[in-house]
């Protein structure tokens, strides 16, 4: 495995992600893109926005909302054709964030919340403390927790990561955090990522701001 710091890390975050083909929409990219998560709306405990992505390729085969530090999925779900993402670079003085916002839309509404309540019921999968090489001379320590916040107008629950990154050689010794907010809203299930680095874990404040832009964005789908 590629010791690499934050490559590394976000490939594991990103364990059903990967690129392919472009899928079939009925609505337009534009219209989808003005329902997607744009920069000023990027909460200001996450730095300021300063690069924007929008795509509609399809993201993979399968929501994987966990894995090991291998790049192992633990808990997934067959994925819809269409998907569409938005991935916004932030910083500050201290660390360099991401802020994501991935839409899964699905042929109805009752589609999604299956699959939505199937991920829910295995959440409790994804917790736990994992240790796997990385590297001749490193290792990958992840501290996954999980959660489903009550009070929301939305179905919820979120995904938080902490990884630690051991090695001889200074340069591979690393933290970042993740956090994934999961929600149900009309035919799709959204999902609003945080990556930050360097970071021993997700702020309390992060985690709130996380959580209110995912209800926030949920809103925009349903209807």
């Amino acid at each position: 495995m590629i010791r690499s710091v934050s490559v590394g890390f976000v490939a594991l975050a990103l364990a059903c992600g990967a690129l392919v083909a472009p899928s079939a929409s009925a609505a337009t990219d534009a219209e989808v893109k003005a329902k997607m998560l744009n920069e000023t709306e990027v909460p200001e405990v996450f730095g300021k926005a300063k690069n924007y992505d929008f795509t509609s390729q399809v993201l993979g085969k399968s929501i994987g909302i966990c894995g090991t530090p291998e790049g192992k999925t633990l808990v997934s779900v067959p994925a819809p054709s269409s998907q569409y993402v938005v991935d916004i670079e932030t910083s500050n003085k201290k660390t360099y964030s991401e802020v994501m916002e991935r839409v899964y839309q699905f042929p109805t509404a009752d589609a999604a919340q299956a699959s939505f309540q199937k991920l829910f019921s295995d959440l409790g999968t994804c917790d736990g403390v994992r240790t796997a090489a990385n590297g001749p001379t490193g290792s990958i320590r992840t501290t996954t927790t999980t959660g489903s916040p009550a009070g929301g107008e939305y179905e919820v629950f979120f995904v938080q990561v902490n990884a630690r990154f051991n090695d001889t050689d200074k340069q591979y010794r690393d933290r970042t955090s993740t956090l994934a907010v999961y929600t149900q809203a009309g035919d799709a299930i959204v999902e609003t990522f945080a990556y930050v680095n360097p970071s021993a874990k997700i702020t309390i404040k992060q985690r709130n701001a996380l959580l209110d832009l995912g209800e926030r964005l949920s809103a925009k789908w349903v209807g």
